[in-house]
C-alpha cells in the first residue's frame, strides 16, 4: 500500500501516523542536560561567593588533609575504598 506505515499485521495510513517520527531526546539525554544546568549554576554561585570574598581558597594539600581526617573518623562499612593518598 503507498503512503502507508508498516505497525505489524496491518498497514495504518501514513496521514494518520504524522508521519515519520523525529527522534527526540532520550531519558538520559535529558537527565544529563538538567544536570548539566544545574552544575552550571552552583558552579557560578561558588564563583560569585568567591569573587566577593564570601568563601577562600584553600590549598590543595590542606584540603586533601582535611578529607583524609574526616575519612579516617568515619565508620567504614566494609566495602573498599578508593585511596585519598597523593601521588
Amino acid at each position: 500500500m503507498h503512503g502507508a506505515v508498516d505497525r505489524g499485521r496491518r498497514d495504518v495510513p501514513a496521514p494518520l501516523t504524522g508521519g515519520p517520527r523525529k527522534p527526540g531526546p532520550t531519558a538520559k539525554e535529558r537527565i544529563v542536560d538538567q544536570l548539566d544546568g544545574a552544575w552550571t549554576a552552583e558552579l557560578d554561585r561558588r564563583l560569585r561567593d568567591f569573587d566577593e570574598g564570601r568563601t577562600k581558597a584553600v590549598p590543595y594539600e590542606e584540603a586533601m588533609a582535611q578529607v583524609r581526617a574526616r575519612l579516617a573518623s568515619t565508620p567504614r562499612s566494609g566495602a573498599p575504598r578508593a585511596s585519598l593518598n597523593a601521588g
